[in-house]
């Protein structure tokens, strides 16, 4: 199946085999493959192709750290993820050790079956997430060699190909805002393989090489058509160990948290990816799927600014702001139209509807928060004014009091970022706390990279 995840168990101990494949068996699509020794490992690599491999350190003859220094001579086996489990090693000699060899992660003994399946989880989210990545890369190649047909035929006709060129940009921006967004979205991961960096660096090459085609052609075929530079995603020379990266907004300005946002959108995909970007960063977000929907959540929801798509189902971004502008009292709503088209006369078609600004997607992260900033009067924070803060010191060990000084909201967004084990929202959660103490952002993290995420969980919770 497409879907499944074939483990590797190796250990000496038929009975810690035996658990493995207990507790391994509460997860969906999970095949496992077991063996008995460092020897038998290597020959069930052979047969199989592993996704993940658990190995053992101590046993007999061919001990774990060898095993895995035998995976890392072969192109077949050098990227499969491997986990130590040891009840031995635990010193940081001996895990630094595990690392060198070619090790991801390293689990004590006895294993805790919680923390055991979320690694497991984690690691299958990657392995899934690379695999789409290569079959969006396939789309992509394949709609790049339809627009090079498709342009050649519009030569011949003006009309035909004004007509043309403006239904093809809608059609090729809109998947182009969900294959470059997702690759923005995941390029933020700290946990990234190399292989995961390389593909979304091609996916990013192929995408921009594709919206310059689309502006290039849109430049000679109509006048006063702006062209929009190029998307670049941050995997370069990123540190890990930073709590955030440099330089891009991680939230909201305490004062200006709960902002109310409404995401009208008919594509599923330009709806997420917009939820995922406001959220996290202290807005309150709701969601439209056609221009009907939006005027009846308009009124709903009373938000404080509305992102419209121009096309939509039932009724078009247009109208609906129309209705929106003609029949909301008081305070209206900041409107800012997104659109495919990229056309001068689209635009000031928009803008004498009443809208306070026009967006061309794909959408770009920088262009949406100044909007975002001018037409509501709010600060975002980022990562320059968070890190700055934090100066080198003395790591002590954080207890239940410190955690005290954090507001309720940040309290439990922290705990949910530690609970799902996720990077990303840690380190938005991170840069938000640096405002309020900064030592208290390093204990955190200090914990965090020491992967006590349950006990840092026990400490938010108080179970």
């Amino acid at each position: 199946m497409p879907d499944s995840f074939r483990i590797l168990i190796v250990d000496d101990n038929r009975n810690n085999l035996y658990t493995l494949n207990a507790v391994l068996a509460r997860l969906p699509q999970i095949e496992i493959v077991e063996a008995a020794s460092g020897e038998e490992a290597l020959l069930r690599t052979l047969e199989h192709d592993v996704d993940l491999i658990l190995l053992d350190v101590q046993m007999p003859g061919m001990d774990g750290f060898e095993t895995a220094r035998h995976l890392q001579m072969t192109e077949r086996t050098r990227k499969i993820p491997v986990i130590f489990l040891t009840a031995v090693f635990k010193s940081e000699e001996f895990i630094q050790h595990g690392y060198n060899e070619g090790a991801v992660d390293y689990l004590t003994k006895p294993l805790d079956e919680h923390l055991l399946l979320a690694r497991v989880k984690l690691y299958r989210s990657l392995l899934q997430r690379e695999r789409k990545l290569n079959a969006a890369i396939e789309v992509l190649s394949q709609k790049e060699q339809a627009l090079t047909a498709a342009l050649n035929k519009a030569e011949d006709a003006s009309r035909t190909k004004s007509t043309f060129l403006s239904n093809m940009s809608h059609e090729l921006r809109t998947p182009l805002t969900a294959i470059i967004g997702l690759s923005h979205i995941m390029a933020r991961s700290a946990n990234l393989s190399e292989q995961e960096k390389k593909n979304l660096a091609t996916i990013n090459r192929s995408g921009n090489h594709l919206l310059s085609l689309i502006n290039e052609v849109l430049a000679d075929s109509s006048p006063g058509v702006e062209l929009k530079p190029s998307v670049t995603l941050p995997l370069a020379n990123m540190p890990a160990s930073n709590p955030v990266e440099r330089g891009h907004v991680v939230g909201l300005a305490v004062a200006d948290r709960g902002k109310r946002i409404l995401v009208a959108e008919d594509n599923e995909v330009g709806r997420y990816l917009l939820n995922e970007l406001l959220t996290p960063l202290g807005f309150l977000v709701e969601v439209a799927e056609d221009g009907l929907q939006a005027v009846a959540k308009a009124g709903e929801f009373c938000p404080d600014v509305i992102l419209m798509d121009w096309r939509m189902p039932k009724m078009n971004g247009l109208d609906a702001t129309r209705q929106i502008l003609a029949g909301r009292q008081g305070t209206k709503p900041k409107i800012l139209m997104l659109s495919a088209n990229v056309f001068a006369e689209q635009e000031r078609e928009a803008l004498a509807v009443g809208i306070h600004a026009f967006l061309k997607k794909p959408l770009q992260d920088e262009e949406l928060f100044s909007a975002l900033e001018a037409q509501l009067n709010i600060q975002f924070l980022r990562e320059e004014e968070a890190t700055s803060v934090l100066p080198p010191a003395c790591v002590e060990e954080l207890s239940a009091k410190d955690l005290d000084i954090l507001p309720p909201a940040e309290r439990k967004a922290l705990a949910d970022a530690v609970g799902q084990v996720n990077p990303v929202k840690l380190k938005q959660v991170f840069a938000r706390i640096a405002l309020l103490s900064p030592p208290l952002t390093l204990r955190l993290q200090a914990m965090i990279d020491a992967v006590r995420h349950r006990e840092l969980l026990g400490l938010l919770t108080g179970e």
